[in-house]
């Protein structure tokens, strides 16, 4: 259910997708309580110039859902006065000692999570889902420096989400340096800068460089180099599948200004997916993974409960779930 306009990044594995989601009329998912009816008496809250959100009136519900609905508008209004003055963590621990972090090349700001918004891992027939700080890098596991490493002293960090079916999604982090990567991946990687800077090179030698806020894709069949130039930490979803004749092995990057395919190869789709506020009911679906750009929306499942989800939150759909 999207209470707003949502922009995301979505990939599907039979195919993946990410998706981002923008603020717009805000209505709850029946679960709370109130029918998801945009003709309920409403009233508006002003979050900033170019965005209003309303909720049901709370004297047409229960208690219960209107303490949730004045709990929910504060979390927005918040997110959306806060919003200019916070920005992404960065590597907050280093790893090895360094020049001092940067203030600058930092992705979109994200509001604090409030501490309520713990990460669901749901199964084969639920949702999964991650807020941001969840990926934050003093939550990630040091695996140590990168032994293939031939330039600086890379260390590297992971956290993962969930795996379902041939998907898997989590969060990585690297410090500086540079390594080859000679086999050809046996995976299509799909990752969202969250910070830092790097390049991968392709086998012919052609060179992708990216930083925060850039959507990049390693398909199936690639092989060449990494080089970190700034400490980067991203978001990935890796999708096992078999090799597809004929598609393309070279490295994508875009930055997801607007909506439209990113990449398929037949088995893996990458899309930046754009909607409208309204609601879909889901009877069967692809694994789907999101990456919400901004936005607000409900994943609800078939037993009723919801997930709200916002811009940084990382979503996943196992293939075959309902819902709406």
């Amino acid at each position: 259910f999207l209470s707003s306009h949502i922009k995301a990044v979505r990939a599907l594995c039979g195919v993946t997708v990410f998706s981002s989601l923008a603020l717009a009329p805000f209505v709850y998912p029946r679960s709370f309580g109130c029918e998801a009816d945009s003709s309920i008496p409403s009233f508006a809250v002003e979050l900033s110039a170019e965005t209003t959100t309303r909720v049901a009136n709370p004297h047409s519900c229960s208690a219960s859902y209107a303490e949730a609905m004045h709990l929910r508008l504060y979390i927005l209004a918040s997110a959306a006065l806060c919003a200019s003055a916070l920005q992404l963590p960065r590597l907050g621990h280093r790893l090895a000692p360094k020049k001092p972090p940067s203030t600058t090349n930092v992705a979109s700001a994200v509001a604090v999570d409030p501490p309520y918004r713990r990460a669901v891992i749901g199964s084969s027939r639920w949702v999964s889902h991650a807020p941001p700080a969840y990926f934050e890098q003093q939550k990630l596991t040091i695996k140590g420096l990168r032994a293939n490493c031939d330039v600086g002293e890379p260390i590297d960090a992971s956290r993962p989400l969930v795996k379902v079916g041939g998907l898997a999604a989590g969060a990585w982090s690297c410090t500086e340096g540079g390594w080859l990567s000679p086999s050809p991946r046996t995976s299509t990687e799909t990752f969202i800068m969250l910070e830092g800077e790097g390049s991968v090179d392709d086998a012919d030698g052609t060179r992708h460089r990216f930083g925060p806020g850039d959507l990049v894709v390693l398909p199936r069949g690639w092989k060449g180099r990494w080089d970190v130039t700034q400490d980067l930490r991203k978001i990935w979803f890796v999708h096992s599948h078999e090799e597809i004749l004929g598609a393309s092995t070279g490295a994508v990057v875009v930055t997801p200004t607007s909506g439209g395919k990113v990449y398929g190869n037949g088995d893996t789709s990458v899309e930046v997916w754009t909607a409208p506020p309204g609601s879909t009911d889901v009877v069967s679906s692809p694994t789907e993974a999101y990456y919400v750009l901004e936005g607000v929306a409900f994943v609800t499942n078939a037993d009723g409960s919801a997930i709200r989800c916002v811009q940084g939150d990382t979503v996943v759909l196992p293939k075959d779930w309902c819902g709406r």
